[in-house]
């Protein structure tokens, strides 16, 4: 084989490869939207806020959310 030839495969290669790990993660959500149809994934904590102190509940709710913003509390 000539070397353009084998770059030509070597190349399709690249693209072929590029495209799978595109194509996984893109394909795992489109099925985590079918599981929970669309909707947000919800967690339901029930906090009994007479037993634990201020600091207790906030750094039990930093903890959960990573210090992330875009949480509904």
């Amino acid at each position: 084989m000539k070397a353009v030839t084998i770059a030509k495969i070597a190349r399709l290669v690249v693209i072929i490869a590029v495209g799978i790990v595109i194509a996984i993660p893109t394909f795992a959500g489109i099925e985590s939207f079918k599981i929970t149809k669309g909707d947000f994934v919800i967690t339901e904590s029930i906090y009994k806020v007479g037993l634990m102190s201020d600091e207790d509940l906030a750094s039990n709710i930093s903890k959960v959310t990573n210090g992330e913003a875009g949480y509904k509390i």
